[in-house]
């Protein structure tokens, strides 16, 4: 038989002998979510290009920071043909910028357990970001100056292609699909338009980068976005964090 390896106290001091916890953390106040407290705990304002904001000033566990950041860009003349390479923008703003590499802005967001979603859908471009207070300023930096490396794009549509492959042959899929199609009534080219698996695969096939650039440097801003930050932080400074971030950033 094997012996089971028994330890002693003495082990078991000797293996925790240089063991150090975490530090504790400070516990939140009960913050009342009534409205008037709400109201009352929220900084609202407009940075120099027309970006609203709103700050709700509430301790998060573990000093958190939520934000949602939406950005109602063009209209639906600028817009047309345009739904596949606004969402092709959006899913490789994560994939490098001017100072760092796509692998360098997925170690820095594993590292401070920040996460960063960024979307498009309709006419509305929508950033969200979970992070903590000392990491919020960098966090922004992370989709800033985006390049859109060619590398990550071919295998962004590949990605894509497959992903529509499968719903292709998914019943509750092609059902809901086809739903979509017969209630709603925009023309093909309208961004609100619901295209048929193939026709969204070709669409995303015939992308090129410098519809992406273009779309990227002529048609998203922030002049009529708006959104709001939660967490135990200080208007004023996040004032001009957006500023800096969007308060240039116009269509």
């Amino acid at each position: 038989r094997v012996k089971m390896v028994e330890y002693t106290d003495e082990d078991i001091a000797k293996l925790t002998e240089n063991y150090k916890g975490k530090e504790v953390e400070q516990e939140n106040l009960a913050f009342d979510t009534n409205i008037q407290n709400v109201i009352a705990n929220t900084t609202e304002g407009t940075l120099s290009n027309g970006f609203k904001y709103a700050v709700l000033k509430k301790p998060i566990k573990g000093k958190k920071v939520i934000g949602t950041l939406i950005f109602p860009v063009g209209d639906e003349k600028i817009l047309a043909n345009k739904s596949e390479v606004a969402e092709l923008m959006a899913d490789l703003m994560k994939s490098g910028t001017k100072n760092m590499t796509k692998e360098q802005i997925q170690d820095k967001l594993d590292n401070t357990k920040t996460s960063i979603n960024v979307g498009f859908s309709g006419q509305n471009f929508y950033i969200s970001v979970s992070t903590y207070q000392e990491y919020l300023a960098s966090t922004f930096d992370l989709i800033k100056d985006a390049t859109f490396p060619d590398s990550e794009l071919s295998k962004q549509v590949l990605e894509i292609k497959t992903q529509y492959e499968a719903y292709k042959n998914d019943p509750q899929s092609l059902a809901f699909n086809e739903i979509q199609r017969m209630t709603s009534n925009y023309p093909k080219s309208h961004p609100l338009y619901t295209p048929t698996y193939d026709e969204k695969i070709a669409a995303f096939e015939k992308v090129k980068k410098a519809e992406i650039v273009d779309f990227y440097n002529s048609v998203l801003g922030a002049n009529n976005g708006y959104g709001t930050i939660v967490g135990d932080v200080d208007a004023t400074k996040i004032k001009g964090l957006l500023e800096s971030t969007f308060g240039k950033c116009n269509s």
